[in-house]
């Protein structure tokens, strides 16, 4: 008997995929909620939750990394995930407290299609995650300044600069300050 038959978990873990390096489980995605989580010491904190529509399947606890990867995929919101397919595997090479544990990864299916610039209505910003580097020099190709941005920034309760929290408000305020063709839509890159 494996621990996880002797204390079963209501959420996804690296044993409900299985021990093939190979196996992956494909879920459809039902929604995006928090949820109180209680940690190994009983204390709880709320963390995102991916649902699943398959009945039966147990939802998963969203950390950083597999969040980004959804992102990647099917875009920042987390509301317009619902109906999209991930496939769920193992990583053994996942560290936990200083130990290689291993977990569960994300990533679209075989032949799902993948968000790119490309397949991307006009008006949505782009994927990527933009670093400070990156995000000053769009701001500069618009005549802006390193300045502007941390006004702005600061204006909008930001202490530092975060790539992956402040990408999209960074394209925000460039669409709305473009001194360039104002029907160039903010997903195209900008010249750096």
């Amino acid at each position: 008997m494996k621990r996880s038959d002797a204390f079963p978990s209501k959420y996804i873990g690296k044993d409900d995929i299985g021990e093939d390096p190979n196996a992956e489980l494909i879920l459809t995605i039902a929604n995006v909620r928090f949820e109180a989580i209680k940690d190994n010491h009983g204390v709880e904190e709320d963390k995102p939750v991916m649902h699943f529509q398959e009945r039966g399947s147990k939802p998963m606890i969203l950390n950083s990394v597999n969040w980004q990867m959804i992102e990647k995929s099917y875009g920042p919101e987390s509301d317009e995930w619902g109906g999209k397919r991930i496939a769920l595997y193992v990583d053994p090479n996942i560290i936990f407290g200083g130990k290689v544990v291993g977990g569960v990864r994300v990533r679209p299916p075989a032949g799902a299609p993948i968000r790119t610039a490309q397949s991307v209505s006009r008006s949505a910003p782009p994927v990527g995650i933009l670093t400070l580097d990156q995000a000053v020099a769009k701001i500069e190709a618009i005549g802006l300044t390193k300045d502007d941005l941390i006004g702005y920034l600061k204006a909008n309760d930001r202490k530092a600069y975060n790539g992956a929290r402040d990408t999209e408000l960074v394209l925000n305020y460039i669409a709305a300050n473009s001194k360039q063709n104002p029907t160039d839509p903010i997903g195209e890159d900008i010249p750096f």
